[in-house]
């Protein structure tokens, strides 16, 4: 708690900074999460303002030259106008560790994600995602908890056969993702790529309290 800054988001440093961002705040705020579920004090300010600034990541007004396509979307940070399925996924599921499941943020995010993949489905060079084990890993969590699973099983469940058949030998997954059609390889390695398909293929599976419906 005492690491949160000013603007009610985290950053990389164990102290209070003035920088923030919201792939960290989504991962202090599921600590968080974690430790209310036990019985360990959480004040709840600190959950009020990481919503406040959840809330001022998300696009809700179209930017100047930008047309509508992010409406919805969540950025990476504020002044920064970069946003994704993959952000937008974490941005819901930072709502939800705070308890949040429903509302007009997330309304405006799910249409914004239904719109990119949609998109990808249809144009899939150019368009693949820059970090799909993270994408995966909180979009499945996005998805999950909306009131009917079957958006979440029609997503999933074709990505989880391909994941299956995927698996090296080992048990490892490699880290290999696509730019324009294009291969990369081990851009963080194995051990991440494996850790975040073994989250989002355990995830029905209710193993984790943090992430159950």
């Amino acid at each position: 708690e005492i690491s949160q800054g000013a603007e009610g988001g985290w950053y990389y440093e164990p102290y209070r900074t003035i920088q923030h961002e919201g792939s960290v705040t989504v991962a202090l705020l599921q600590a968080l999460r974690a430790a209310d579920d036990v019985g360990v004090h959480v004040n709840p300010d600190t959950i009020a303002r990481a919503i406040d600034y959840m809330g001022k990541l998300q696009i809700l007004v179209a930017e100047p030259g930008e047309g509508s396509s992010k409406l919805g979307g969540f950025r990476y940070g504020l002044g920064d106008s970069k946003t994704s399925v993959a952000l937008t996924a974490a941005g819901l599921a930072t709502l939800q560790a705070a308890g949040v499941y429903s509302g007009p943020a997330f309304e405006e995010g799910y249409d914004y994600v239904w719109r990119q993949l949609l998109v990808r489905t249809e144009d899939p060079i150019g368009n693949e995602s820059a970090f799909p084990y993270y994408e995966r890993f909180y979009l499945s969590q996005a998805l999950w908890h909306l009131r009917d699973t079957k958006r979440y099983r029609s997503w999933a469940e074709p990505v989880m056969r391909q994941l299956i058949d995927l698996q090296q030998a080992s048990g490892a997954w490699q880290d290999v993702r696509y730019t324009n059609g294009m291969a990369q390889r081990n851009r963080y390695g194995s051990a991440y790529a494996t850790a975040c398909n073994v989250l989002f293929l355990t995830l029905p599976d209710d193993t984790l309290p943090v992430f159950h419906r």
